[in-house]
């Protein structure tokens, strides 16, 4: 059973107007600290609480770095509001803790869902990508990076994914929100998870943009569909992607639409890798529900904005669209 735990408000620095709540059972762990379930004792509204220990981290080699990401995440969280994105909802801090309040996402995350049904239909897939680019794209339309895009970090509730754990995202350096950003120092956070960077993140000194987010859904999709990311080590795909000029392999048994889009996510050359927002008119995406499943059938629209088509026709054998609709060209699933 868990343990009520009552902040008295002059004891903590609060924000969100959550002041007691009972601590559940440990859901999993995030950047810097463990989740757990738990419960608003005023309101009954369920949570997840991050809870991080200010003292562990003060006395670790890395702990400023580790509070600047903590402080880092709650700013970016706090701007955010979007249904596929987990809602921040508020922090308590002791002297000893710092407390995170967030939405509780029934389902778990998407890797542990893998854990327990095995490697997911490509309806799921469609569905679960829709959500997950209508999040990145309203973050990068916000200037912000995520930087740690991968199974583990992406929560469902519902039946609807939601984008979590920002301790590694970026807000671009440009003040008008188009420039990109430098690779050094902290660039490198997502310890552990070398499989989902993109080629540009890599390597040391080259700049990288949003479009890095993009590669790093492309390995996430090879994960749902396989069960796990093509490459299993670390080292591996670190010799992949700086020593050679290869690209994951596509998984068998996708449909040519799913194909095309991985193919698309996997661009090396960010520069020619399509935007998040790009991607929601892919065919793929659009694609009718299969008969006898719920696939992609979401209440989200999805627009297609004018031009879309034109500036991708370079990439894969695209098709220009005289009707001007943003419409992926069907040739290139032929």
């Amino acid at each position: 059973a868990g343990t009520t735990r009552e902040v008295e408000p002059e004891n903590v620095a609060l924000a969100g107007g959550i002041r007691h709540w009972q601590k559940g059972e440990l859901v999993g762990s995030g950047s810097f600290g463990k989740v757990y379930s738990a419960l608003d004792l005023e309101t009954g509204r369920q949570l997840a609480v991050k809870q991080v220990r200010l003292g562990e981290m003060a006395g670790s080699a890395n702990g400023e770095k580790q509070v600047a990401a903590l402080e880092r995440e709650v700013q970016l969280l706090r701007g955010l509001d979007h249904p596929n994105i987990v809602k921040y909802l508020g922090t308590q801090r002791t002297d000893k803790k710092l407390f995170i309040f967030l939405e509780f996402a029934s389902g778990g995350s998407v890797r542990s869902t893998l854990s327990r049904f095995g490697p997911f239909s490509e309806a799921v897939i469609r569905r679960y990508v829709r959500h997950t680019l209508s999040g990145l794209a309203f973050l990068h339309e916000h200037g912000i990076i995520h930087r740690d895009i991968k199974a583990s970090n992406l929560l469902v509730d519902h039946g609807v994914v939601k984008l979590a754990d920002f301790g590694c995202s970026k807000k671009i350096m440009d003040g008008d929100g188009e420039g990109e950003m430098g690779v050094s120092g902290d660039f490198h956070t997502a310890a552990g998870t070398a499989q989902f960077m993109a080629p540009e993140v890599m390597r040391e000194g080259v700049p990288y943009g949003r479009t890095a987010d993009v590669w790093s859904l492309g390995i996430t999709v090879i994960e749902m569909a396989t069960g796990k990311p093509p490459w299993a080590h670390p080292a591996q795909a670190v010799y992949k992607i700086c020593m050679t000029e290869e690209t994951p392999p596509l998984p068998e048994g996708l449909s040519k639409e799913a194909q095309h889009f991985l193919s698309q996510c996997l661009i090396r050359d960010p520069d020619q890798r399509p935007s998040a927002a790009d991607l929601l008119t892919h065919p793929f995406l659009v694609a009718p529900v299969p008969r006898g499943g719920d696939g992609g059938n979401d209440d989200m629209f999805v627009s297609r904005r004018p031009g879309t088509t034109r500036a991708l026709s370079r990439q894969g054998g695209l098709q220009e669209d005289d009707d001007d609709t943003g419409s992926w060209g069907a040739k290139a699933f032929g």
